[in-house]
């Protein structure tokens, strides 16, 4: 006898969310077409075309979210549509993108047209219960501003953080991560106030279809789909970013057998420490980035090739030289506009509490988190590899020794949150 499924968090959330956009759809629909506006079906058919068109083209961000210009046409349609026949155009259009052209599938865009559904009508609600104005103002009348600016600020708002945190919910729970790091992810990382300011761009298009009718829209779609075009940029230059810093790594962890995937590792632990530490995303990759190229100053010189595999004992002008390397290194990365921050922890990975780092010698707080993380995840990975002068440590054999010099030569608190993600197991050895 073949044992029932179990309601996993992932279908339970997948029901409620269709449920409750079918339901507030059913619920709020009227019962017959606006005959109102001659202009309104043309209109609302228009809006169909223009959001098909948009949705067929969306930016893929890094956690596995999309982003795409449908949400300033979203904020116009609820302007000028109202909120209800807002969410039918998303159903149509959404419907048939997702079904039609991008192919995902009935229940993904089952779920995605539900999604919109449901940021449409909240987000409309909003809109009007703050006293927003919906429809074409009586004739010779403009749009009413500044008194909808209160309004469409609210609505956007409540539009942008309503879609991103119930798709950051979905994509969490169907892999096994936390909702919250997938919204810093790839909401905030991707630029929280340019979000916001394609769906304000919404209310733009509603002021232009007042004064100009529909011919202006049309104009205007050009220019819209150019913003979703440099948004892409923004994130592919990110992500380009993150390509090139790991081939970068490449190069410096290949200088011999002993240091081979070296900074990937001390990345992989650092990333790992820094989310049990609870920093934020954007401070996770400021981390990550920076372990990648910690050790790029050790092949800015020759002779420091040779220094990183020598084996046995250093003289102490080899010594002198290979501290170099945080200095060597930061300046060759600060160099990128878009990798300062990283820099800066390059600079002073090797500082330590007791104030006997280098190459500034700082003490306890004046030794940036992110800095105090990677020296903790570097020297683990150090004792853990194989080196010329010496075998590798046994995992518990690092760990007691990060403990046994935890608030001299490392971060107390780092030391203390490695400890308890490894006795959870989830901080493993990586080969």
């Amino acid at each position: 006898m073949k044992k029932k499924a179990l309601i996993t968090p992932f279908r339970l959330y997948y029901f409620l969310v269709v449920a409750s956009a079918l339901f507030l759809l059913i619920k709020v629909t009227p019962g017959s077409w606006p005959t109102g506006q001659p202009d309104f079906t043309a209109t609302f058919l228009v809006w169909i075309l223009m959001m098909g068109v948009a949705a067929a083209f969306p930016v893929r961000l890094a956690a596995g979210g999309t982003v795409d210009v449908v949400s300033a046409l979203d904020m116009a349609a609820i302007i000028i549509l109202g909120p209800v026949y807002a969410a039918l155009v998303d159903v149509a259009s959404t419907g048939i993108v997702e079904l039609g052209v991008l192919r995902k599938g009935i229940k993904r865009s089952l779920f995605n047209v539900s999604l919109d559904v449901l940021t449409v009508l909240i987000s409309g609600g909003v809109y009007v219960l703050a006293g927003g104005v919906v429809g074409k103002p009586e004739t010779g009348r403009p749009f009413p501003l500044p008194a909808s600016i209160l309004p469409l600020v609210l609505s956007g708002i409540t539009y942008f953080l309503t879609n991103s945190f119930l798709l950051s919910i979905i994509i969490g729970l169907s892999e096994g991560r936390s909702p919250w790091r997938v919204w810093q992810q790839d909401w905030l990382r991707s630029g929280i106030v340019q979000h916001i300011g394609i769906i304000l761009l919404g209310a733009i298009i509603a002021i232009v279809y007042f004064q100009v009718k529909l011919w202006g829209v049309l104009l205007f779609f050009v220019p819209l789909l150019l913003v979703r075009y440099v948004h892409k940029l923004y994130v592919d230059v990110r992500e380009d970013l993150v390509g090139f810093v790991r081939a970068l790594t490449k190069v410096v962890d290949g200088i011999d057998s002993y240091t081979k995937e070296h900074s990937t590792r001390v990345a992989e632990y650092a990333v790992t420490l820094a989310r049990g530490m609870g920093l934020s995303e954007a401070h996770v990759e400021t981390i990550e980035l920076a372990a990648l190229v910690h050790d790029l100053g050790k092949i800015s010189k020759p002779e420091q090739w040779e220094i990183v595999k020598k084996e046995g004992s250093l003289t102490k002008d080899e010594i002198n030289t290979i501290r170099e390397h945080p200095t060597d290194g930061a300046k060759i990365v600060e160099s990128v506009r878009l990798l300062k921050k990283p820099s800066q922890l390059v600079w002073s990975h090797h500082e330590r509490p007791d104030g006997k780092g280098y190459p500034f010698g700082l003490k306890d707080g004046d030794v940036p988190m992110g800095a105090r993380i990677l020296n903790v995840a570097d020297s683990f990975d150090a004792m853990t590899s194989d080196r010329p002068y010496r075998k590798a440590l046994s995992i518990e054999k690092a760990i007691e020794e990060l403990a046994k010099h935890a608030g001299t030569q490392f971060d107390p608190d780092v030391v203390e949150c490695l400890l308890k993600l490894y006795d959870a197991d989830k901080f493993k050895l990586i080969r």
